[in-house]
């Protein structure tokens, strides 16, 4: 799924992980769990413990490589992870460091391994874009509306699709209400 706008707060972007990415990922951690389960069952204890081990390294990359949902909005960027979301305020927004993704080699095209993370002013925040998240160039794009300033190497973006992007300092619709209202 590309990312979207709320429809209870138009200035809000979200920037969920690939429909792909997630299907691999989840298709994986099941194989890994019948693998478990028949490693359990069958042969010696040495092998069972050398297959459970190696599909539990399997099962952690796995959950280390999903896409944890990024929130864009007027207070900052809120990242989704497994215990909670991690609020990055824009006014705290550090440095910008694009580089690999799990010391990987750099590529781009196909199968891209850059990551984009925002690290707060102290160091001890940060957001991350990876390749498996969607809509990287309106990502930038927006980010670099909210001031921030990217790194030289990305230069200067512009709106990725004017005609899919819409203001947000135009009003909201009417048919849409504030939560709580």
């Amino acid at each position: 799924m590309a990312s979207y706008r709320d429809k209870y707060n138009p200035e809000a972007l979200h920037f969920p992980g690939s429909a792909g990415s997630k299907s691999f990922l989840t298709a994986t951690l099941f194989v890994c769990v019948l693998l478990i389960v028949w490693a359990a069952m069958t042969g010696g204890v040495l092998g069972r413990t050398v297959n459970i081990v190696l599909a539990g390294l399997v099962i952690c990359a796995a959950l280390a490589a999903w896409p944890k949902a990024i929130l864009l909005d007027q207070r900052g960027l809120t990242q989704h992870r497994g215990t909670g979301k991690q609020l990055l305020e824009w006014s705290e927004t550090g440095a910008i460091e694009l580089s690999p993704e799990f010391r990987l080699p750099p590529r781009k095209g196909k199968f891209p391994t850059m990551t984009l993370r925002i690290v707060s002013k102290d160091g001890k925040q940060s957001v991350v874009h990876t390749p498996r998240h969607t809509d990287f160039h309106r990502f930038l794009f927006e980010i670099q509306r909210h001031g921030v300033k990217l790194p030289a190497e990305l230069g200067h973006i512009t709106a990725p699709n004017v005609s899919r992007l819409t203001s947000a300092k135009e009003p909201m619709p009417e048919n849409l209400k504030r939560r709580g209202s």
